[in-house]
């Protein structure tokens, strides 16, 4: 329950004024890349919102890491729901493989779970230490 109880404290520090966020906001920071929030759903004792960077390419634009969270409030919890990470092996200098950790809509056996809600301690960490917080006017 700990990881459950960071995420959601981090995620505050990330969004302080959740209830006044607009449904899709981007944190702006120099030399950083940008991150995305997309809002799904409000409700009174849960958000449910989208989290990713968006990198531009020639085939189109990859957002990575691709992640949906539900905000428990009354609990003052969060976990991943489902989400897209992707995890190159590099041997020398040609990719191995390229492993995809795709979580689908169907329940996480506890190793996953576990896996991708301390990936979302992590990274929300590193973008904090960055400086990114969504504040009620950064709109998109």
């Amino acid at each position: 329950m700990w990881l459950y109880e960071q995420n959601y404290i981090r995620l505050r520090h990330l969004l302080p004024d959740l209830a006044g966020m607009p449904m899709v906001s981007r944190s702006v920071r120099t030399g950083c890349l940008d991150l995305h929030l997309t809002i799904i759903e409000r409700t009174p004792y849960t958000t449910i919102l989208r989290l990713t960077y968006r990198f531009h390419t020639a085939a189109g634009v990859l957002v990575q890491p691709d992640l949906k969270i539900r905000i428990y409030h009354d609990a003052q919890v969060a976990e991943v729901v489902t989400g897209f990470i992707r995890k190159k092996i590099i041997c020398g200098e040609k990719d191995v493989s390229i492993q995809p950790l795709t979580l689908a809509s169907t329940p996480m056996n506890l190793p996953e779970k576990w896996q991708v809600n301390r990936f979302l301690y992590k990274w929300l960490g590193y973008c904090l230490q960055q400086g990114h917080c969504f504040r009620a006017y950064s709109v998109a």
